[in-house]
This record gives structure tokens, C-alpha cells and sequence, in this order.
């Protein structure tokens, strides 16, 4: 009995701490949004949405600020 206890714990804090490292790749996308987009708040945004959104950020090294703007002020327009 004590051995499935001790086991169930383990298994919960190993979830636990798996959901819990799911949001650290969209930690500083708010943040990275707004130097484009002053004033863009993403909490209500789904998990689809933001990859998305970190995918314009990441895939414009090349791009202008002006055509980053303008393809985040899309996204965020669609997307919500």
C-alpha cells in the first residue's frame, strides 16, 4: 500500500512539473510582442495562437520592423 502511494506522488510531481515547463517557451513573447505592438496583452490568447505569433517573431530576422508590425497587428487580430 505504501509503495503505491509513494509511486502515485512521484508520478503527480513528475506531471506537475511537466505542465508547469510548458509555458516557459511563451514567458517573454508578451514582452517581445510589445516592442512591436505597445500594449499588446496575450493572456487571453490560445496555446495554437502563440506559437503562431512566436513563429512571426522568430521566422523575420531578415524583415523590416515596419513588416513585422504589420504581420503581428494580423495576428493578433485573427487570432484572438
Amino acid at each position: 500500500m505504501k509503495r503505491t502511494l509513494i509511486a502515485s506522488v512521484a508520478a503527480l510531481a513528475t506531471i506537475a512539473g511537466a505542465a508547469s515547463a510548458m509555458t516557459v517557451p511563451y514567458q517573454g513573447l508578451e514582452k517581445q510582442v510589445q516592442q512591436y505592438v505597445p500594449n499588446a496583452d496575450l493572456s487571453t490568447y490560445s496555446d495554437g495562437a502563440l506559437v503562431q505569433i512566436r513563429g512571426i517573431l522568430d521566422g523575420n530576422s531578415d524583415s523590416s520592423e515596419s513588416s513585422i508590425k504589420a504581420q503581428l497587428r494580423g495576428a493578433l487580430r485573427v487570432l484572438q
